[in-house]
């Protein structure tokens, strides 16, 4: 793909997350903003691809892996719901800190550069969060209390990031989702034929997994300025 397009494509997703964030917007018009800009990127996969003219003048992207280092536990399910939600996939590597993720270079522009952002500001989040939980004469462990906090967190991401590509695939996007889950799936399965699926603890503590749900729905999906850590990580 151009380089040029993917930069200006970037622009426009990351002005109408902005909106979607700003103060002044009415959760209708934030709302909006933010499908818009989820359905802008999955549009984008959809004229790539070119299914339904069978048009063979626009190839579609290559399916590509990038290798990640990650620093806490809950990160991997962090990146994951991410990539689902921009037609990706991860993939974790058992008893190593490292992630593989799959799709094509823009999707996967864009899943960095939220994962980065968003990852960021859940752990500042939660600092501060937990301290308002022990002034406010909470006992938990604060690695209990953080680890239920995330799961809450990513599980309130899960929902607001999973709207746009339903009401995609449900549409004239169906044959786009089902093609690009085949093409990540089979490059998964060639370097990595034999996987096993993990699974996640239940939450320690209900005050953390509460205090994570408020978190995720009101992260903010776009870092100020634009997409510049994902663009540095793939250059």
């Amino acid at each position: 793909m151009n380089p040029e397009v993917s930069d200006n494509l970037l622009a426009k997703i990351t002005a109408l997350l902005r909106m979607a964030e700003h103060p002044n917007s009415n959760p209708n018009e934030a709302g909006l903003a933010m499908e818009r800009a989820q359905a802008l990127l999955l549009r984008h996969n959809l004229d790539r691809a070119s299914l339904d003219t069978g048009d063979t003048t626009s190839e579609p992207e290559k399916v590509g892996k990038l290798d990640m280092s990650y620093d806490g536990a809950w990160k991997p399910t962090l990146a994951h719901v991410i990539a689902k939600a921009n037609l990706c996939r991860v993939i974790r590597s058992p008893h190593t800190s490292q992630i593989h993720l799959f799709g094509t270079r823009t999707n996967v522009r864009v899943v960095v550069a939220m994962y980065l952002w968003i990852g960021e500001q859940l752990e500042g989040m939660a600092l501060v969060d937990y301290k308002r939980y022990k002034a406010s004469g909470g006992t938990t462990h604060g690695r209990t209390w953080k680890a239920s906090y995330f799961i809450g967190a990513i599980s309130a991401l899960d929902v607001r990031l999973a709207r746009p590509l339903e009401t995609f695939a449900q549409g004239d996007g169906r044959a786009l989702v089902l093609y690009q889950k085949g093409l990540v799936d089979r490059a998964v399965k060639s370097v990595y034929p034999h996987l096993s699926r993990a699974t996640c603890g239940p939450a320690g503590s209900s005050d953390g997994l509460t205090a994570g749900s408020r978190a995720g729905k009101r992260v903010s999906f776009s870092r100020p300025g634009a997409l510049a850590s994902g663009r540095l990580l793939l250059n």
